[in-house]
């Protein structure tokens, strides 16, 4: 619910600062939580397999999970269909 919450809060102010359209406020959630659940299925994994996750490692995955998912999902909005990449 935090990271939902914390995504959330983001989001509406990117919209009052004119960063983010009103189409994209529900891609920036989105895209904040599912990059929080990345980090907590990388320390997850860390713990099972015996290592541990720095803090500011943890804080970039989370962030470049974030911005991959969110430009992921724009992006496959803008073309009405899946974006990949390495189309050609």
């Amino acid at each position: 619910m935090a990271a939902a919450g914390g995504a959330a809060l983001i989001a509406v102010v990117g919209r009052l600062a004119g960063l983010v359209p009103a189409a994209g406020i529900w891609v920036v959630v989105a895209a904040g939580f599912l990059g929080a659940l990345a980090e907590s299925a990388a320390n997850d994994l860390g713990r099972r397999f015996g290592f541990k996750l720095d803090h500011e490692f943890a804080n970039a995955m989370n962030t470049f999970a974030g911005a991959a998912i969110a430009a992921e999902i724009w992006l496959s909005l803008a073309k009405s269909g899946l974006y990949l990449p390495l189309e050609g």
